[in-house]
């Protein structure tokens, strides 16, 4: 199990199961990742995804009605959203040349960020959207003091 995440009412509990490495694009077989959702107050899981490859890392919608996740359907690993049963995916953000990354949500469950192309980037989680790229800017980085040898031998013993 890996990625859980608890739903806004904390009665649900989804989580990542199986999954072979990300960066093995395509991958079919039987490490792939789906997603499972479990009830607490029942005390079962039950599949939510179904499709012969890798759905990872889910998140909650704000009103918990949905959860979003990367899959790699039908090529690249993409955005995708469904509803929290597991019904209605839909692709929400694909790009063709490169994968969508380690996606999280903010607090108020408004805006997804990810990494695609080494970069972070931002979407909103209402239809239509498109996405923001975020600049990060480093300060330059702190001069390191020059180098200095010394040869000691004033009080030097063995």
């Amino acid at each position: 199990m890996s990625n859980p995440t608890q739903s806004p009412d904390g009665r649900t509990l989804v989580y990542q199961r199986g999954g072979a490495p990300w960066w093995r694009k395509g991958y079919r077989g039987s490490a792939n990742a789906e997603l499972w959702a479990y009830d607490f107050a029942g005390q079962k899981s039950r599949r939510l995804t179904t499709f012969d490859g890798n759905d990872a890392w889910p998140l909650w919608s704000r009103d918990g009605k949905s959860l979003f996740y990367v899959s790699d359907r039908p090529r690249q690993p993409s955005l995708w959203k469904m509803n929290a049963d597991g019904t209605r995916a839909r692709l929400c953000l694909e790009f063709a040349d490169d994968d969508i990354q380690y996606p999280g949500i903010s607090r108020d469950g408004r805006t997804l960020v990810y990494e695609y192309d080494h970069r972070l980037w931002t979407l909103s989680t209402e239809e239509g959207a498109r996405p923001v790229e975020v600049t990060v800017t480093l300060p330059d980085p702190m001069p390191l003091p020059p180098d200095k040898q010394e040869t000691v031998t004033a009080g030097a013993s063995e």
